[in-house]
């Protein structure tokens, strides 16, 4: 019992940091990354998952020059697979009105 319970307060500890350091976990997945904080994602709607994100993900990655954001990693994991499937999304909402 006595090891569970301090197992159980170091996982508390240890999520107090990572939230108090900057690092936001995904919504749908719970991953854990850092929060970028130099530039703002293109696109305002994940293209993978079509949910609506932040300007300042933290899930993005660069594409051709531009930074492309997404709800959570495993989105940026389906992205790099076939990013141009993606693109055409991203695309597409740009044409639209924001």
């Amino acid at each position: 019992m006595k090891k569970i319970m301090s197992a159980l307060i170091a996982v508390l500890f240890l999520s107090t940091l990572l939230v108090s350091n900057g690092y936001s976990g995904c919504g749908m997945c719970g991953v854990q990354t850092a929060q970028a904080k130099d530039s703002v994602a293109v696109n305002r709607t994940c293209p993978v998952m079509g949910g609506k994100i932040r300007a300042d993900t933290p899930y993005s990655v660069e594409y051709k020059g531009q930074k492309i954001g997404f709800c959570c990693p495993a989105c940026v994991k389906a992205f790099k697979a076939n990013p141009e499937k993606y693109m055409k999304k991203i695309e597409a909402e740009k044409g639209k009105v924001m």
